[in-house]
Parts: C-alpha cells; structure tokens; sequence
C-alpha cells in the first residue's frame, strides 16, 4: 500500500494546484472585465462560459443572443456605434456569429444553467435559418462547444427527455465530426437502451474529466482574450446593476429614425433593393439577372430548424429562463425579385409567433417591415432604420 502513497499525493497536489490556478484566474477574470467587453464579438466568449458567465454575474449588460446579424459594426446604428459616445451606460452583450442557431444557443443556455434564470435575455431569430435542410453539418461544426455540450448534458435540472432529443440531433450533425469521443458521447445519450446507458455510465470518468480540462482551458483562454482585447472604454469596473437602469439617457426615437433615414438613404442610392451601395457592387451587381426568380422553389415553413427552435423554447421553461425574441424579417423588394413566394415568407412570421406566444414569451415582431425603406442593409440583415427600431424594443424590454 505504502508504494501508492507518493502517487497518491501527488494526484491530490496536482488536483489542488488545478483547483487554485482555476480560481485565481475566475478573480483576475472578474476584476478585468468591463460590460464594454460584451460588445466585442469573440469566438472564445460565445463557445467558453467564463466570459459570459462574469458578464451575468456583474450585469450592466443586455445579453442578446443571435448569428450573423449581430455583425456590420460600421453601420452607425449598430449597438456598438449607436450608444457609445452619445449614450453611455447603456451595453449589449453580444454573443454569436453566422450559423449560430437554435441548436447551438440551446446547448449554450443549458450549460449556462442557472446564470440566466431570471435575466433579461434578448434572441434573434432569422427567416434563413429555416431553410428545408435547415443548419447544415458543417456549418453546425463551426461554432459546436465540447465544453457548453457536455455541461449541458451534466447539468441536472434539466430533463433526462430534453436531453435525449437533443443528443440525437447533434448525434445527425456530427456524423462527419473527427472528435469520436463526441459522436460516442451523442450515440450513447441518445439512446435510452440500456446497454447504452451502461456504457455511458462507464464513460463517465473520461467525460468528467474532459471536461474538467476544457473549463481551466477556458479560464486560461478567457483572462489571454481580455488582455489582448481589453473593453472598448475600460472605465466602468465597478460592480453595479444593469446599466441599464442606473443610466439617466433619454432617447430621442423618433428623431433618431429620421437620422437613419437620411443615412441609409444615402448609402443605398445605387439599386432599387434599398441594399447598401458597397455590398450591392461586391455581391450582387454583376449577377443580378441570375438571381430572377431564383428562389422560386423555396420555402421556410418546412424545416428541421422548427424541431431545434421547440427544444430551446421547452429548456427555457425548465431552467426558467426568459428571453424576449425578435423576429427579423427579409427584404421584401429582394425577395420578390427573386422570386421567394410572399405568401411563403407570411406563413413563416406567424409560425414562428406562434411557436414563441404559445410557450409564453415575449415576442418583437418585425414582420410589417419587409418593404421599410432602410430597415435593413442588405438582403435579410438589419440595417439603419431596422437597428433603431430594435434598440427601441429592446430597451423598453430591459427597463
């Protein structure tokens, strides 16, 4: 027995070492981190769960969830433009990127657990998500966590069922995936046989343990992105609530929409879409014939993407958790164009309103701006106008 000991020691020293090296960078982590931070979009905050974990325990910030409209950071009505300098205080915390979708927040929001009960979260949802195929392997891949996955699948409140389905949707979308661990991992989870559960019982050691290594690279990772990315401002360190409620700013709507007016106006004078002027010339000018009727044949009222979106509404009402969504709409002038019947595009708005009304959430409905002048900047991302009118509703939403 004695000839263990040594071994033994030295696990139990290493296990400490670990413990305290995670600890110290968690402090380092929260005294370093500004609500500005949440306006960086950053691969390493929307696939670890430090960062946005810091950024709901300091608050000061809006969570808002969504893909790729949460880019175009030179359009002065973006979050990041819009409030800093003219109204300071007021902070997004933005976390997402293109193909970031139902099942990926979900997934994110289970590993989160209890961080979000009870915060006032916003979602962006896309009428390009549900397409017929709907996410793609590939795409799906690019912005999968192991780590948010399998605290997800640790977390206990929620549903051995919830869990279940989504296991087997991400067991269909990483078929192709290198990481065999992960594949075994959904196979396993899926399957309420009890062979499998057996074996993933006796799996467990490794996943914990893979896990407990993905969270220190996440902490080491977390505390090297706000060094090299520090906040935008970097003044507000102190631990308030939300912004939010402590900024006195006063807004004025209406005459902020007539501004975006005039300056989408003048960015999109090239085409009859109202597209902005450089995205009109690089993607589109040179092949505009070949877009005519070229989504004739498509549609958004069947798609995989409506099973993903049931799952995440059925975690929110186990963990508690109380997003607003926001549903954004096409350009309608594009989309004629080429062709996507309307009737198609009107079916999807209500189908999804009310997928989100009848689980009791708060709903943005941004439909009736399809042919808004400006409202978006391009095909289907929110642009000038469409940034004002959000900001407005998500604000009202937070106060």
């Amino acid at each position: 027995m004695k000839r263990f000991l040594p071994i033994v020691l030295a696990l139990v020293i290493s296990c400490l070492v670990v413990w305290g090296g995670n600890e110290i960078l968690v402090s380092k982590i929260a005294d370093n981190y500004d609500p500005s931070f949440g306006y960086k979009l950053n691969i390493q905050k929307n696939q670890g769960l430090i960062l946005q974990r810091v950024g709901l325990e300091k608050g000061g910030s809006i969570p808002v969830y969504g893909s790729s409209e949460l880019s175009g950071s030179t359009d002065p009505f973006q979050p990041v433009n819009f409030f800093a300098g003219q109204y300071e205080g007021v902070y997004y915390n933005l976390i997402g990127r293109g193909y970031c979708q139902s099942l990926i927040h979900l997934i994110n929001f289970g590993a989160l657990g209890d961080s979000l009960k009870g915060e006032k979260i916003v979602f962006f949802l896309s009428p390009q998500w549900f397409s017929k195929t709907g996410i793609t392997s590939d795409d799906f891949q690019k912005n999968f966590s192991q780590q948010q996955y399998l605290t997800f699948l640790n977390n206990e409140e929620i549903s051995p069922q919830l869990k279940r389905l989504t296991a087997q949707r991400v067991d269909s979308l990483l078929a192709q995936d290198e990481s065999m661990d992960m594949r075994i991992l959904s196979y396993l989870s899926a399957n309420d046989a009890e062979q499998a559960q057996i074996s993933l019982g006796a799996l467990q050691p490794y996943y914990r343990l893979k896990e407990a290594l993905l969270s220190t690279k996440d902490h080491v990772q977390g505390y090297r992105t706000l060094v090299e990315e520090p906040p935008l401002k970097g003044k507000d360190k102190s631990n308030m609530k939300p912004a939010i409620e402590r900024s006195t700013v006063k807004i004025d709507w209406e005459a902020e929409k007539k501004r975006a007016q005039e300056v989408g106006k003048a960015r999109s004078d090239n085409n009859q879409f109202g597209i902005d002027n450089g995205y009109f010339n690089d993607y589109l000018k040179e092949k505009l014939p070949n877009y005519k009727d070229s989504m004739h044949d498509q549609s958004y009222l069947e798609s995989p993407e409506y099973g993903d979106l049931e799952l995440l509404l059925s975690l929110c009402q186990e963990l508690e958790i109380e997003p607003l969504f926001v549903s954004i709409p096409v350009n309608g002038l594009w989309y004629d164009y080429c062709g996507f019947p309307r009737q198609d595009r009107a079916q999807y708005y209500e189908k999804v309103k009310q997928l989100v009304t009848k689980a009791g959430y708060e709903f943005a409905d941004f439909s009736d701006h399809e042919y808004d002048p400006y409202f978006l900047r391009d095909t289907m991302h929110l642009g000038w106008k469409g940034w004002v009118e959000v900001n407005e509703a998500i604000l009202a939403y937070a106060r």
